[in-house]
């Protein structure tokens, strides 16, 4: 699922949990609050730029908890993908994985990723 896709099935999916609104004004402020932009010092405050290289599997962060960690990874085609421990990509298997790092194993050498 492309990481935008994901974001948005996220924010659907956070707000259908929601509860209704009891009031026009509660609705109201509702979709004011909706539909408002991020300031701009936000976003480049929460944003962060780093190169990459595009021909290489990329390791955009790790998530879930220490018995059950995940970890999604930018392969080389653009793909977005959500793998845990014991997944193949290729020819390459995920062995662990770390709040902040992912270790890949081919053949008899294994290597870790960090995010960029």
């Amino acid at each position: 699922m492309p990481l935008a896709a994901l974001a948005v099935f996220r924010f659907a999916a956070a707000r259908h949990r929601c509860a209704t609104p009891r009031t026009n004004r509660e609705a109201s402020t509702m979709s004011q609050s909706e539909t408002a932009a991020t300031p701009t010092n936000v976003a480049q405050s929460a944003t962060t730029h780093a190169e990459i290289n595009l021909r290489k599997i990329t390791l955009l962060g790790t998530f879930g908890s220490q018995t059950a960690p995940e970890a999604l990874l930018r392969l080389p085609d653009g793909e977005i993908t959500k793998v845990t421990p014991g997944d193949r990509l290729g020819r390459n298997t995920v062995i662990a994985i770390d709040s902040d790092r992912v270790a890949l194993q081919r053949g008899n050498t294994a290597h870790w990723l960090t995010i960029p």
